[in-house]
């Protein structure tokens, strides 16, 4: 008899965790405001009707906030903020330059960096070389770059991983501001009434 009990106990332990497991979170589900319950550090999010999110985070000093758009994923909740909100990356697009090969630096502003070091890894080398007073610098044309780091005049340093050997690049710097925050398709785990985001639990 207690071998039967448990048994069914068991199979009802099991039930009980497949629903949970398959639990899907529809559009009307995630709609609301989350907030963190203990405050440490205070957060807010925002799920709107619109498809747009709000956030912000404080801690002391420290206020952080972004804005975007969210979509259901499967079982996760994804987040992408407006390129307004990005902060302390690198982004660059490689560009095919028949008569010579550059590298142009500069930030969100269009604002060239002067002055800035530029190491190339090419095969176990490490080439050093200046951006002018336009964020450029002259490649060589038989450089044959695998990546490059970026040492600005602020201390901030970058790095990329080239995709095509043979190209120029665009690279823009977003300096890092403590007051934004970029979500870039972050994943976010969601329960009936709360969700994770960056190992902290919002409830509605």
């Amino acid at each position: 008899m207690n071998v039967l009990r448990m048994v069914f106990s068991l199979f009802l332990g099991a039930i009980t965790f497949l629903s949970c497991s398959i639990h899907k979170p529809v559009v009307k589900d995630v709609i609301g405001i989350y907030q963190s319950k203990d405050g440490k550090p205070f957060t807010k999010l925002e799920i709107n009707k619109d498809n747009t999110f709000s956030y912000q985070q404080v801690s002391g000093l420290y206020d952080s906030r972004s804005k975007g758009k969210w979509k259901l994923q499967g079982s996760d909740l994804i987040l992408i903020s407006d390129d307004y909100f990005k902060s302390d990356m690198i982004e660059v697009i490689e560009k095919e330059n028949i008569q010579s090969k550059q590298l142009q630096l500069y930030d969100s502003y269009k604002k060239p960096f002067v002055n800035s070091l530029v190491k190339f890894k090419v095969g176990n080398l490490f080439l050093e070389r200046i951006t002018n007073e336009k964020g450029i610098i002259l490649i060589d044309d038989s450089w044959i770059i695998d990546s490059f780091y970026i040492n600005t005049n602020i201390d901030e340093v970058y790095s990329y991983s080239v995709k095509e050997m043979n190209t120029s690049f665009e690279v823009i710097l977003y300096i890092d501001d403590l007051s934004m925050e970029f979500f870039n398709n972050e994943k976010l785990v969601v329960n009936r009434n709360s969700l994770v985001l960056k190992k902290h639990k919002l409830f509605k």
